[in-house]
Protein backbone atom coordinates (compact mmCIF):
# COMPACT_ATOMS: atom_id res chain seq x y z
CA UNK A 1 0.00 0.00 0.00
CA UNK A 2 1.18 3.39 -1.23
CA UNK A 3 1.88 5.56 1.87
CA UNK A 4 -0.46 8.11 0.10
CA UNK A 5 -3.34 5.85 0.32
CA UNK A 6 -5.96 5.17 2.74
CA UNK A 7 -6.87 1.89 2.76
CA UNK A 8 -10.50 1.15 3.94
CA UNK A 9 -12.44 -2.51 4.24
CA UNK A 10 -16.16 -1.63 4.15
CA UNK A 11 -18.07 -4.40 6.54
CA UNK A 12 -21.73 -5.41 6.52
CA UNK A 13 -22.59 -6.30 9.90
CA UNK A 14 -23.51 -9.92 10.77
CA UNK A 15 -27.53 -11.55 10.51
CA UNK A 16 -30.16 -10.19 12.82
CA UNK A 17 -33.28 -12.10 12.78
CA UNK A 18 -34.90 -9.80 10.84
CA UNK A 19 -32.27 -10.81 7.93
CA UNK A 20 -33.56 -14.06 8.47
CA UNK A 21 -36.86 -13.37 8.01
CA UNK A 22 -36.33 -11.74 4.81
CA UNK A 23 -37.38 -7.67 6.34
CA UNK A 24 -36.44 -4.62 5.44
CA UNK A 25 -34.09 -2.76 8.69
CA UNK A 26 -33.52 0.78 7.21
CA UNK A 27 -32.60 2.10 10.54
CA UNK A 28 -34.82 -0.05 13.12
CA UNK A 29 -32.27 -1.12 15.36
CA UNK A 30 -32.01 -4.86 15.30
CA UNK A 31 -28.77 -6.70 17.08
CA UNK A 32 -27.25 -9.26 15.93
CA UNK A 33 -28.52 -13.10 16.85
CA UNK A 34 -26.30 -16.42 16.94
CA UNK A 35 -25.58 -16.84 13.67
CA UNK A 36 -24.29 -13.02 12.94
CA UNK A 37 -22.35 -13.26 16.05
CA UNK A 38 -20.55 -16.72 14.87
CA UNK A 39 -20.20 -14.53 11.86
CA UNK A 40 -18.58 -11.99 12.79
CA UNK A 41 -16.07 -14.03 14.99
CA UNK A 42 -15.20 -15.67 11.56
CA UNK A 43 -14.67 -12.65 9.98
CA UNK A 44 -12.31 -11.81 12.96
CA UNK A 45 -10.38 -14.58 11.96
CA UNK A 46 -10.31 -13.26 8.36
CA UNK A 47 -8.94 -10.15 8.93
CA UNK A 48 -6.66 -11.12 11.78
CA UNK A 49 -3.71 -10.29 10.03
CA UNK A 50 -5.03 -6.54 9.20
CA UNK A 51 -3.08 -3.91 11.06
CA UNK A 52 -6.19 -2.12 11.43
CA UNK A 53 -5.11 1.62 13.42
CA UNK A 54 -9.01 2.86 14.00
CA UNK A 55 -12.49 1.66 13.29
CA UNK A 56 -15.90 3.30 12.55
CA UNK A 57 -19.21 2.02 12.89
CA UNK A 58 -22.63 2.57 12.29
CA UNK A 59 -24.85 4.05 15.29
CA UNK A 60 -26.81 0.78 14.86
CA UNK A 61 -26.14 -2.40 17.33
CA UNK A 62 -25.54 -4.64 14.47
CA UNK A 63 -23.11 -2.71 13.24
CA UNK A 64 -21.43 -1.61 16.64
CA UNK A 65 -21.39 -5.59 17.98
CA UNK A 66 -20.04 -6.58 14.62
CA UNK A 67 -17.27 -4.07 14.77
CA UNK A 68 -16.56 -4.52 18.33
CA UNK A 69 -16.32 -9.07 17.28
CA UNK A 70 -13.42 -8.15 14.65
CA UNK A 71 -11.29 -6.02 16.87
CA UNK A 72 -11.17 -8.59 19.90
CA UNK A 73 -8.69 -8.25 21.27
CA UNK A 74 -7.52 -5.72 19.90
CA UNK A 75 -7.70 -2.52 22.05
CA UNK A 76 -8.75 -0.09 19.02
CA UNK A 77 -11.56 1.96 20.50
CA UNK A 78 -15.02 2.08 17.79
CA UNK A 79 -15.90 4.97 16.59
CA UNK A 80 -19.57 6.11 15.73
CA UNK A 81 -21.51 7.57 12.82
CA UNK A 82 -24.64 8.62 11.68
CA UNK A 83 -23.03 8.41 7.95
CA UNK A 84 -22.72 5.05 8.31
CA UNK A 85 -26.35 4.23 9.43
CA UNK A 86 -28.15 1.86 6.88
CA UNK A 87 -30.19 3.31 3.76
CA UNK A 88 -33.15 5.28 5.20
CA UNK A 89 -36.68 2.64 4.33
CA UNK A 90 -39.03 5.39 6.47
CA UNK A 91 -42.90 3.43 6.58
CA UNK A 92 -41.47 0.56 4.37
CA UNK A 93 -38.86 -0.23 7.05
CA UNK A 94 -40.34 -4.07 8.83
CA UNK A 95 -41.73 -5.05 5.51
CA UNK A 96 -41.10 -8.42 3.98
CA UNK A 97 -38.51 -8.07 0.92
CA UNK A 98 -41.53 -9.81 -1.46
CA UNK A 99 -43.76 -6.43 -0.12
CA UNK A 100 -40.74 -4.38 -0.37
CA UNK A 101 -39.85 -5.44 -3.97
CA UNK A 102 -43.69 -4.83 -5.17
CA UNK A 103 -43.34 -1.48 -3.81
CA UNK A 104 -40.27 -0.62 -5.82
CA UNK A 105 -41.03 -2.02 -8.99
CA UNK A 106 -42.50 0.50 -10.84
CA UNK A 107 -38.91 2.16 -10.83
CA UNK A 108 -37.13 -0.96 -11.33
CA UNK A 109 -39.15 -1.36 -14.38
CA UNK A 110 -38.49 1.85 -15.66
CA UNK A 111 -36.63 3.37 -17.93
CA UNK A 112 -35.22 5.59 -15.30
CA UNK A 113 -33.28 2.38 -13.71
CA UNK A 114 -31.31 1.60 -16.63
CA UNK A 115 -29.68 4.76 -16.58
CA UNK A 116 -26.83 5.30 -14.09
CA UNK A 117 -27.32 8.82 -13.21
CA UNK A 118 -30.93 8.30 -12.31
CA UNK A 119 -31.28 5.08 -10.95
CA UNK A 120 -28.36 6.66 -8.39
CA UNK A 121 -30.46 9.95 -7.48
CA UNK A 122 -33.96 9.25 -8.42
CA UNK A 123 -36.01 8.00 -5.32
CA UNK A 124 -37.29 4.32 -5.93
CA UNK A 125 -40.26 5.10 -3.60
CA UNK A 126 -41.36 8.37 -1.24
CA UNK A 127 -40.15 6.57 1.56
CA UNK A 128 -36.79 5.22 0.21
CA UNK A 129 -33.43 7.49 0.61
CA UNK A 130 -31.45 7.59 -2.83
CA UNK A 131 -28.52 5.89 -3.29
CA UNK A 132 -26.50 9.13 -3.81
CA UNK A 133 -27.90 10.01 -0.57
CA UNK A 134 -26.46 7.28 0.99
CA UNK A 135 -23.12 7.60 -0.70
CA UNK A 136 -23.05 11.12 -0.51
CA UNK A 137 -23.20 11.11 3.40
CA UNK A 138 -20.34 8.29 3.36
CA UNK A 139 -17.92 9.86 0.78
CA UNK A 140 -18.26 12.78 3.18
CA UNK A 141 -16.69 11.40 5.98
CA UNK A 142 -14.22 9.23 4.35
CA UNK A 143 -12.85 11.83 1.88
CA UNK A 144 -12.36 13.63 5.72
CA UNK A 145 -10.98 10.83 7.63
CA UNK A 146 -8.17 9.64 4.73
CA UNK A 147 -5.61 12.52 4.70
CA UNK A 148 -5.47 12.07 8.81
CA UNK A 149 -4.63 7.94 7.63
CA UNK A 150 -2.21 7.89 4.93
CA UNK A 151 -0.35 4.64 4.93
CA UNK A 152 -2.88 3.17 6.92
CA UNK A 153 -5.83 0.62 7.02
CA UNK A 154 -9.08 1.60 8.50
CA UNK A 155 -12.32 -0.54 9.83
CA UNK A 156 -15.42 0.29 8.89
CA UNK A 157 -19.09 -2.03 10.15
CA UNK A 158 -21.82 -0.53 8.10
CA UNK A 159 -24.89 -2.04 6.42
CA UNK A 160 -25.78 -4.18 3.21
CA UNK A 161 -27.27 -1.82 1.62
CA UNK A 162 -24.69 1.35 2.12
CA UNK A 163 -21.82 -1.07 0.62
CA UNK A 164 -24.08 -1.89 -3.00
CA UNK A 165 -24.36 2.50 -2.86
CA UNK A 166 -20.89 2.84 -3.16
CA UNK A 167 -20.52 -0.78 -5.87
CA UNK A 168 -23.40 1.08 -7.87
CA UNK A 169 -20.98 4.37 -7.88
CA UNK A 170 -18.16 2.52 -9.06
CA UNK A 171 -19.34 -0.30 -11.09
CA UNK A 172 -23.16 0.16 -12.29
CA UNK A 173 -24.44 -2.82 -14.75
CA UNK A 174 -28.04 -2.02 -15.97
CA UNK A 175 -30.83 -4.58 -14.37
CA UNK A 176 -28.31 -5.93 -12.44
CA UNK A 177 -28.25 -5.62 -8.39
CA UNK A 178 -24.97 -6.29 -5.93
CA UNK A 179 -25.68 -8.67 -3.34
CA UNK A 180 -23.16 -8.72 -0.08
CA UNK A 181 -23.75 -11.14 2.69
CA UNK A 182 -23.93 -10.67 6.23
CA UNK A 183 -20.43 -9.98 7.04
CA UNK A 184 -19.16 -9.63 3.84
CA UNK A 185 -16.55 -6.75 2.55
CA UNK A 186 -15.37 -4.51 0.54
CA UNK A 187 -12.13 -2.86 0.48
CA UNK A 188 -11.44 0.36 -1.25
CA UNK A 189 -8.44 2.38 -1.50
CA UNK A 190 -8.43 6.34 -0.90
CA UNK A 191 -5.99 8.49 -3.23
CA UNK A 192 -6.82 12.08 -3.13
CA UNK A 193 -10.32 11.89 -2.88
CA UNK A 194 -10.85 9.48 -5.53
CA UNK A 195 -12.46 5.92 -4.12
CA UNK A 196 -11.27 2.91 -6.13
CA UNK A 197 -12.41 -0.48 -5.54
CA UNK A 198 -9.16 -3.06 -4.83
CA UNK A 199 -11.17 -6.42 -3.14
CA UNK A 200 -14.41 -7.95 -1.98
CA UNK A 201 -15.23 -11.23 0.08
CA UNK A 202 -18.84 -12.58 -0.51
CA UNK A 203 -19.72 -10.13 -2.39
CA UNK A 204 -21.92 -10.93 -5.96
CA UNK A 205 -24.52 -9.63 -8.14
CA UNK A 206 -27.96 -10.72 -9.53
CA UNK A 207 -30.26 -9.90 -12.71
CA UNK A 208 -32.96 -8.02 -11.50
CA UNK A 209 -36.01 -9.52 -13.52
Amino acid sequence: MSSATCECYFVRHGETDWNLQDRIQGHTDIPLNSTGIAQAKRLRQHLADVPFSAAFSSDLSRAQQTAALILTPRSISITASLALRERSAGALEGLHKDEFDEKIRPFMLSEQAKNHTSYLETPWHPELETMHSVYKRVTQLLFHLAPHHLGESLLFVSHGGVLRSILDHLSFIPKTRWMVENCGFIKLQIEQCELKLSDSHLVSSKLIL
